[in-house]
């Protein structure tokens, strides 16, 4: 197999897990859930940026990580964009209340947080689905 029809199957690969993650069901049929493949040239940039993160943050393994994807021909993007409630005010993101977590302060180093616990088990069953693929 050449190097070309391989690089061919895994971005078909991609493209089904793309789909794996877009119809995995979601809260209130609510979709926050972001995919995004990429390959070629973009690969080398988002394996530089994680590199650099990793020397400005000063966290381990972003060199592993950089260099794992640096060797891959094709990487998958999944994570959640803009995500609100459900406004069931049940709690399991730590505040009494939807209106509670809407309104608190979106802070973090990683990542803005707090989100609400149903997306992230959102998130949680659409990367099941994907790497399932």
């Amino acid at each position: 197999m050449s190097v070309s029809d391989y690089t061919q199957h895994l971005l078909e690969a991609a493209r089904l897990m793309e789909l794996a993650a877009r119809t995995a069901p979601k809260s209130l049929g609510q979709d926050f859930v972001k995919v995004l493949t990429l390959s070629g040239d973009d690969i080398p940039k988002l394996a530089e940026a994680l590199l650099a993160f990793g020397k400005k943050s000063g966290k381990p393994n972003f060199d592993r990580d950089s260099s794992n994807i640096k060797n891959s021909p094709v990487v998958v993007l999944i994570g959640l964009k803009d995500a609100t409630t459900l406004g069931l005010n049940c709690g399991a993101c730590g505040y009494s209340s939807c209106d509670d977590l809407q309104d608190a302060p979106k802070t973090g180093a990683d990542f803005n947080g707090p989100i609400c616990a149903f997306r992230q088990l959102d998130f949680g069953i659409a990367l099941g689905s994907a790497v399932k693929t």
